[in-house]
């Protein structure tokens, strides 16, 4: 790993467990300087009750290398992930890893996704057993897995009907291709404020059906989250996610 993702990660991890750096990294040269950003948000299932909400902490760490989505999410049922996704400039997908954690406070589950060369690598450590899967990636379209989607729609061209194709991986080793569109500006109230947002529509192609997830991201930069609409899986609820809390340094 470069030593700039390497820094990129620690950072990110070092922020979402409490540290107040200055915005400049102190382990590579000084002309490198990284934008640190903190996000909370809850989600919760609809028509669900209170006992239900989860608390999403992210710590967004950018440079001129590319960024590190660092993640903690705190469960209902008192379980907890945590995990690190990094992407290059251009918001392309390079690492993913992700932690869960039980009441107990010990790690039940590891996960990992990574791309080497032209393959995608998928990882999952359970029960002293390794799960590994590999899927070809797409030369024509970008990669993302879970959260890098947000940090590649930072890039999207804003304004433009036209749909752009993505090739998506998730925790569970499916890829599936989702198209993300721009259907216009909304102006959306959120506990952390009202924010005129692009709603990003993203469709997910799969045999039976189109699910769609709708995520509205702020017109101005950093195009922040604000909101997100949809199910996680073909059986779930449908979750609604909502910032309540942001700072950037």
């Amino acid at each position: 790993m470069a030593p700039a993702r390497i820094f990129l990660a620690a950072a990110a991890l070092a922020s979402l467990s409490g540290g107040r750096g200055s915005g400049r990294a102190e382990s590579v040269p000084a002309d490198t300087v990284a934008v640190v950003e903190r996000y909370v948000y809850l989600a919760s299932p609809e028509h669900a009750d209170s006992g239900s909400e989860e608390t999403h902490a992210v710590t967004i760490t950018s440079t001129s290398a590319g960024a590190a989505y660092a993640f903690e999410i705190r469960l209902g049922d008192g379980l907890v992930d945590r995990g690190v996704i990094e992407t290059t400039n251009t918001g392309a997908l390079v690492t993913a890893t992700r932690r869960r954690y039980g009441r107990d406070g010990s790690i039940y589950e590891s996960d990992s996704l990574r791309v080497e060369g032209t393959t995608l690598v998928m990882e999952t450590r359970r029960d002293g057993k390794t799960k590994t899967s590999r899927a070809e990636c797409p030369h024509d379209r970008p990669i993302a897995a879970d959260a890098s989607l947000l940090l590649w729609m930072r890039r999207f061209p804003f304004g433009d009907a036209n749909a752009r194709d993505v090739f998506m991986a998730d925790w569970s080793h499916r890829t599936v291709d989702v198209d993300v569109r721009d259907r216009g500006i909304e102006t959306i109230a959120v506990p952390a404020g009202t924010f005129a947002c692009h709603r990003m529509e993203v469709t997910v192609r799969v045999l039976v059906f189109r699910p769609k997830i709708t995520f509205w991201i702020t017109v101005d930069a950093p195009h922040v989250l604000v909101q997100h609409r949809g199910k996680r899986g073909p059986f779930t609820p449908v979750f609604e996610t909502r910032l309540v809390r942001m700072e950037t340094h």
